[in-house]
């Protein structure tokens, strides 16, 4: 089995979206967190559970997909989308801490 490199970013993409977005949402809203927490023993496990199931998901959804003519293209808008996660949860807990 090939490898799909363009299903592979867009699976990590949207897995780093999740994982951001829940992390953010988890904090405002409880009842997310504590579903988290239903899932497996932690939030961060219970997250990091989804995570892996969305990776797969997305993955062999899209694993019939035609690659990218510009593999180096991808990967770098991958980790402009990893910086830009990051950048959320960061800023969000920035806020968090400097409005407390």
């Amino acid at each position: 089995m090939r490898i799909n490199t363009t299903a592979l970013i867009r699976s990590a993409t949207a897995t780093i979206w999740f994982v951001a977005i829940s992390a953010v949402a988890s904090e405002i809203y409880a009842p997310l967190k504590n579903f988290f927490v239903s899932v497996a023993s932690h939030h961060w496990t219970g997250k990091s559970v989804l995570a892996i199931i969305i990776f797969a998901v997305v993955y062999f959804a899209l694993f019939k997909t035609k690659e990218s003519d510009n593999p180096e293209r991808a990967f770098r808008n991958l980790m402009i989308n990893t910086v830009f996660a990051s950048l959320l949860i960061f800023g969000y807990f920035v806020w968090h801490y400097l409005s407390a």
